[in-house]
């Protein structure tokens, strides 16, 4: 595939169809997405998933995708924090 294709594809990849940042879910819900993936550590991976956390947001894969997850990640926890809730209340 050449390089052009390959950056056609990326800008393509779900950007209609995915919302910014995705609702809490299950790791379960990779499953399907992998279940046919050629190495085999795709599935020992979403079963440590599924086991370790209580969930996951899918992001659009966008290029920006890991600064737009960090940043509403670290949002997240500094809003539940006690220390964060106590200095507004």
């Amino acid at each position: 595939m050449a390089e052009t294709e390959t950056v056609d594809v990326i800008d393509n990849i779900d950007k209609e169809d995915s919302p910014m940042i995705g609702e809490l879910c299950n790791p379960s819900v990779l499953e399907p997405e992998y279940r046919n993936a050629v190495l085999p550590g795709y599935r020992s991976g979403i079963d440590y998933l599924v086991n370790n956390f209580k969930g996951l947001r899918k992001v659009r894969r966008d290029g920006n995708c890991f600064y737009r997850y960090f940043f509403i990640r670290m949002h997240s926890i500094v809003i539940t924090t006690n220390h964060f809730q106590s200095l507004f209340i």
